[in-house]
């Protein structure tokens, strides 16, 4: 039988495998990884939402396991009917990421959010809830349009641009 290439570079494997004691064909071994991402702060009635990317040693996780405030997410009555959860495979490999969405926020969804792939690995991510009661829903009704508040960032937005003209039209009236 003729001696082909493949046959030259399994001699060779074989050969280096038994001078260093170990096997170049064996797969790289990696050590399972956790990362959660999402937002800290959300407005009351905005979606909580939630990342955990997590990647297995050899083959992506079949799950992972969420918790609020120490209790599984499944078993927090109030979420019964807001609870969202999506297991994704994006390509075949080592990675799962799992989506925790909780619909409408309310001031009690506020704690601390646990992603868990083993016992001992974890990530935590705490979430404020912020009631959007500000001061600037006390000024809109002087003006005669619509206003939406949607976050606490255009609140203190027009907060401030309402107490600096507030002031540039004090100070024009003095002077």
């Amino acid at each position: 039988m003729p001696c082909t290439s493949r046959d030259a570079v399994r001699v060779y494997i074989n050969k280096l495998n038994a001078e260093s004691n170990t096997s170049f064909l064996d797969p790289v071994q990696y050590e399972p990884e956790l990362h959660l991402t999402g937002n800290p702060v959300v407005s009351i009635n905005d979606d909580i939402h939630l990342l955990c990317n997590a990647t297995g040693t050899t083959v992506a996780p079949d799950s992972v396991d969420w918790f609020f405030n120490g209790q599984p997410v499944a078993a927090i009555p109030q979420w019964h009917d807001r609870l969202v959860r999506i297991n994704n495979k994006p390509l075949p490999g080592r990675s799962l990421i799992s989506e925790l969405i909780i619909k409408r926020a309310t001031m009690d969804d506020h704690g601390h959010f646990l992603c868990r792939l083993t016992k001992t690995l974890t990530q935590t991510v705490k979430v404020h809830i912020l009631n959007g009661n500000c001061a600037c829903n006390l000024f809109t009704r002087r003006f005669d349009f619509f206003w939406s508040v949607t976050s606490s960032v255009y609140c203190i937005i027009f907060f401030s641009i309402f107490t600096v003209s507030s002031i540039i039209m004090s100070v024009l009236k003095v002077t």
